[in-house]
């Protein structure tokens, strides 16, 4: 039903409107009267009618200057003038306050309930749409109740018309939703899984609660916790909406639900809100598909101590691994332990370490940048918890270690191939694959190995030590170029001259002569 306020400064003419008009039948349950301006400002103000006839010409305040004044209040309030003068500057008005008519005195009472008629269907079609587009205006209602600048008289008028218990004194809580698809580009259509499951879990409690979806995915609920859903059913509720598992589920995406602290009255709604964005920051300590309440955290900032990035290069300057991973792990340990801390300053921290692998790796010729590194990295500029960063930050030094052991393995087998050579470069049989045998590794490998080792083959190695040695008995001894050639792995005498003279530059006959001239 509508409401009416009729303002004449003529008793006359407000007994006609208020006595004669067929109010009940045109959908009006409550008509008010005053006579001007001044008065039927109180009036409207407390009764928020839906339509008012009002008179141009009265004392204290004029008809226009009245209008002027509600209509920022009650903006989809109808308002009829009536006068008994046709002034152009009062139609002029009149126009631009977009009053539904303006009707000339002497009074008709059928154009008066014809034009009442017209403003009634202007309303009913006014309301048709708005519950049409309830769910935006409930959305308005929800930003509007989080930012805290509310005018409660039509907050609550937009709460009667979205249908809801909400009441100016009840017991509220705010809650924010964050959801993380687990796969890029999946945003809207994880967004929507999530709403479809909490309309679901929620079905019934419609009347109980507002939220709305922002541009960044995140989902904002504002609760009011009387009636049946108290605050332990809430949280159970909101459980529910957990994924089963952290990274493996069917619905493909991980939450993260923040609730603020109760509050009494809508006006404190915004408080519970902005602590339920303070609980979000500490998603980044907590990890995914958690539901944590606020609570009073007095702890301190997180401060580095510059001995700990000393300590973590010496690590791999030393080569120790498990050093290495045991400072990150007492890093995250000490970090959780300030929760106030912000995500930021963790992260620059852990920037900090990247950067002490990446001038390591760089030092060391390890290619950390181009490998699988490269994903690792990028992965801790986007990390949005603590535990990512950590993970991110193993799998870096993973990589690192696995360079520095596959070289170390490399410098072992060719350590030892160059030995064996040393030992048995007098056997006229040493070759690769005799060398690989004894060694267990394949011919192959063991020549690659060597050969990014030493920049020589192995085969060039072999023939390097054997005419150096030969070199040395032909300066030292004076046994025959054949014998020389047998003891160094040649039975071939022609065959060794002509390598021997490759190498050397000169015949080992001349190389002899001119080492006794």
């Amino acid at each position: 039903m509508l409401t009416v306020l009729v303002i004449d400064d003529e008793d006359s003419a407000r007994d006609i409107l208020i006595n004669c008009v067929p109010w009940a039948s045109l959908g009006v349950d409550t008509v008010a009267e005053a006579c001007n301006g001044l008065h039927a400002l109180d009036i409207a103000y407390n009764l928020k009618p839906d339509i008012i006839l009002c008179d141009v010409k009265m004392p204290k305040m004029n008809g226009i200057e009245f209008a002027k004044r509600v209509s920022p209040s009650l903006p989809e309030c109808k308002i009829i003038f009536l006068s008994a003068y046709s002034d152009k500057d009062y139609l002029k008005s009149a126009i631009m306050l977009k009053a539904v008519n303006y009707i000339e005195k002497p009074i008709i009472l059928e154009e008066v309930i014809q034009t009442v008629e017209q403003a009634v269907t202007e309303i009913k079609n006014f309301k048709e749409k708005r519950f049409q587009s309830l769910p935006a205006l409930r959305q308005i209602l929800c930003q509007t109740l989080a930012s805290g600048i509310i005018d409660m008289d039509i907050v609550l008028k937009q709460i009667s018309e979205s249908k809801l218990c909400f009441s100016e004194n009840g017991v509220y809580i705010s809650c924010v939703i964050q959801v993380y698809p687990n796969e890029a580009g999946l945003e809207e259509q994880c967004n929507k899984r999530v709403l479809e499951h909490f309309n679901t879990v929620f079905d019934g409690f419609e009347n109980q609660l507002l939220y709305m979806l922002r541009g960044d995915g995140t989902i904002i609920i504002h609760f009011y916790t009387g009636s049946e859903l108290k605050i332990a059913v809430l949280k159970s509720k909101l459980r529910s909406l957990i994924p089963a598992s952290d990274w493996q589920n069917e619905q493909g995406y991980r939450l993260f639900i923040a609730l603020g602290n109760e509050v009494t009255g809508l006006q404190y709604i915004c408080n519970s809100y902005q602590n339920a964005a303070v609980v979000t920051y500490r998603q980044f300590f907590s990890g995914y598909n958690k539901l944590i309440t606020y609570e009073e955290d007095n702890s301190t900032v997180y401060s580095l101590d510059s001995g700990v990035l000393r300590d973590f290069s010496a690590s791999l300057k030393s080569s120790n691994k498990n050093e290495a991973i045991s400072i990150v792990k007492q890093l995250v340990d000490d970090m959780r332990k300030h929760a106030n801390t912000p995500p930021d300053q963790i992260r620059e921290i852990f920037c900090r370490l990247t950067l002490i692998m990446s001038r390591f790796s760089e030092k060391m010729n390890i290619p950390l940048l181009n490998d699988n590194s490269t994903m690792e990295i990028s992965k801790l500029v986007g990390a949005i918890t603590l535990s990512e960063l950590e993970n991110n930050t193993h799998s870096l030094l993973n990589s690192i270690f696995s360079h520095l052991e596959a070289f170390n393995t490399s410098q072992d087998y060719t350590s030892k191939a160059a030995k064996y050579i040393i030992d048995n470069y007098n056997d006229t049989n040493l070759s690769v694959e005799q060398i690989a045998k004894v060694l267990y590794v394949s011919p192959n490998y063991l020549s690659s190995l060597f050969k990014s080792g030493t920049g020589k083959a192995i085969s060039q190695f072999n023939t390097d030590v054997r005419i150096e040695r030969a070199a040395e008995l032909l300066r030292t001894t004076d046994h025959k170029l054949h014998d020389i050639s047998k003891s160094v792995g040649y039975n071939d005498g022609k065959y060794f001259s002509k390598v021997f003279e490759k190498v050397m530059g000169v015949k080992p006959k001349h190389y002899r002569g001119r080492k006794y001239d």
